[in-house]
């Protein structure tokens, strides 16, 4: 496969999964730590990810970094493997229909703020106090 073919392959991979999981560019590139116009070209086939960022695009969308890659393989462990995920998972799925819509837009919140910013601070006061 052509250099160009590839990166195309991947671009698909990526939008394909995007869409699936319908994620704006602005809430996968928060997810991932990049600008949405990264993942604008990650999309449109003008720019490869890095391999750390195949790691995490990976991990967002459950699949193996071969995946978005190569086309090869599918999906990787459960995530519901790691502890963490597990606890939030258990405590969520407690929730009110109403308590797990107002998670979601809080979680959507952070993940849209600006890096480094604390979303908690006007929720908490001072976050030192």
């Amino acid at each position: 496969m052509t250099k160009m073919r590839h990166k195309h392959a991947i671009a698909k991979r990526i939008s394909q999964l995007r869409a699936k999981h319908k994620y704006t560019q602005r809430t996968l590139g928060a997810l991932v730590g990049v600008s949405h116009n990264t993942i604008k070209k990650w999309c449109d086939g003008d720019l490869v990810p890095k391999r750390q960022n195949i790691r995490k695009l990976g991990k967002i969308f459950n699949v193996s970094p071969a995946y978005l890659m190569f086309g090869i393989g599918d999906q990787v462990a459960n995530p519901l493997a790691d502890p963490m995920t597990k606890v939030a998972v258990d405590i969520f799925q407690c929730l009110t229909k109403s308590n797990q819509e107002q998670i979601i837009t809080l979680m959507t919140s952070l993940l849209e703020s600006p890096k480094g910013e604390d979303i908690f601070d006007d929720v908490n006061g001072d976050a030192n106090g």
